[in-house]
């Protein structure tokens, strides 16, 4: 049986056959972030996918790390307090851990955009302290106060580095 097209007509064809595949590949692989956050009060689960809020309640002295996105600086010496950050996307919720440093380098990333004035980063360890869990309580309440005063900054929100630093294209793949 001989084709219709001649040999080099299919070749264009497969071949373009092949980049419509791979390119729809890469768009189902690459999930576009929430860009709207919504106070935590304002929150509702019949929101979608483009709208996010997070919860910031609890800390934990770990031995171990837990796993960490390759994006997210931060210090990796143990033991140490991880702040939990739950983050709600749509029908989707994620646990996030970051500890001091992690929210550090949040801060040095929004700052190569942002107005450095804007952004008041909680201070850092005093070494004469005891790292207790009254320390890691009252900085629980200035990560959390930082963390929403940023996303409510113009822009921060949507920032790359924010949506790295929650996760926020993992929860957006589920």
């Amino acid at each position: 049986m001989k084709s219709k097209y001649t040999k080099s007509e299919a070749t264009r064809i497969l071949d373009w056959i092949f980049i419509a595949k791979t390119a729809m590949k890469q768009r189902q692989e690459t999930a576009v972030a929430p860009v709207m956050y919504l106070a935590h009060e304002q929150w509702s689960r019949r929101y979608e996918k483009t709208f996010y809020t997070v919860k910031l309640e609890a800390f934990e002295l770990l031995s171990s790390a837990p796993p960490i996105g390759p994006s997210v600086g931060g210090k990796s010496n143990l033991p140490a307090y991880y702040y939990r950050i739950d983050v709600f996307c749509g029908h989707a919720t994620r646990a996030v851990f970051r500890r001091y440093s992690s929210f550090l380098w949040l801060y040095k990333q929004l700052s190569r955009d942002i107005r450095r004035e804007s952004l008041v980063m909680p201070p850092g360890t005093c070494y004469c302290l005891p790292q207790d869990e009254i320390f890691a309580r009252n900085r629980l309440e200035q990560l959390r106060e930082f963390l929403r005063d940023v996303l409510e900054m113009p822009g921060c929100a949507s920032h790359p580095s924010m949506i790295d630093f929650l996760e926020l294209n993992a929860i957006i793949a589920n």
